[in-house]
């Protein structure tokens, strides 16, 4: 796709006087569709140049990523905006009139609901007429990246996962075991060898990427009793028969993180338990 956005007046021959500097810039650079609902582009000779007579023409044009072109919105000085492609822009712009009042030369473009066809470099050219009747012509350029959010993909939970309530009766039946004076002998506690523990942490300080369909394998450990985690794995090694318990914590630092973390308990390479937690946008 082009943009070509313009207002002139007449067209002189240029001058080798050194012209001025001239701001353009895009705001945003980095656009999300469905999540920017437009992005402006803006173009002036900055309020500090003191050296512009009259302003001749001012234009904005977009060279696609395809080398596309096509001729959105013209401006002139004797007639409003006029449109010959679609209807997604909003401009207004203005040549410095040494016989008026306003002495700013601008052009601003607002592009509503950007898409990936927008994505792109932008060229602004102003040419103007400096004190010493000089034709200057000055070029800046600024690049606008459009982009899509995947969808998300949902990992259904599966029907073998663990319903914790089933736990409770076996809890129960240890509480009344103990409390019916059973035998020291049943409910004796495990061997040292059993008893094992770890905490574990990701070694980067500010984290790693989750990728859907990847592993993330905390890296580092604060604690690691018995030694039954792996760090390169990310693997732990049950000692003995019997209930282990597992926690994990995750805090996002990025905006757009929204989705399913899959948490997931594996004995002999099949999964046994399965939890899945929405994480909202923001920080979590």
């Amino acid at each position: 796709m082009m943009m070509f956005l313009a207002v002139c007046f007449a067209c002189l021959a240029l001058s080798s006087h050194a012209a001025a500097q001239i701001s353009f810039r895009a705001s945003p650079q980095l656009v999300i569709e469905t999540v920017n609902d437009d992005f402006t582009l803006e173009c002036k000779i900055p309020a500090a140049i003191t050296d512009v007579y009259m302003g001749i023409m001012v234009m904005i044009k977009q060279t696609s990523s395809g080398g596309d072109t096509e001729l959105l919105n013209v401006l002139k000085a004797s007639s409003d905006i006029e449109k010959t492609g679609g209807n997604r822009t909003e401009a207004e712009a203005n040549l410095k009139n040494p016989d008026g009042e306003d002495a700013s030369t601008f052009l601003r473009v607002k592009v509503l609901e950007p898409v990936s066809s927008d994505t792109g470099t932008y060229e602004c050219q102003i040419l103007y007429l400096d004190n010493a009747k000089n034709l200057q012509n000055v070029v800046s350029s600024v690049d606008v990246n459009v982009t899509a959010v995947p969808p998300p993909n949902y990992v259904p939970q599966e029907t073998s996962s663990c319903e914790c309530e089933e736990i409770w009766a076996e809890i129960n039946n240890l509480k009344a075991s103990v409390g019916s004076g059973v035998s020291e002998s049943a409910v004796a506690a495990p061997a040292s060898a059993c008893q094992v523990s770890f905490t574990a942490r990701f070694e980067s300080r500010s984290g790693y990427q989750i990728t859907d369909g990847e592993t993330a394998v905390f890296d580092a450990t604060t604690t690691n009793k018995g030694d039954a985690y792996d760090v390169s794995t990310g693997e732990f090694t049950a000692p003995c028969d019997g209930q282990y318990y597992f926690s994990v914590a995750l805090r996002s630092q990025q905006d757009l993180d929204a989705g399913y973390v899959d948490g997931v308990i594996m004995a002999d390479g099949v999964a046994v338990v399965r939890n899945h937690v929405e994480i909202q946008n923001k920080y979590r």
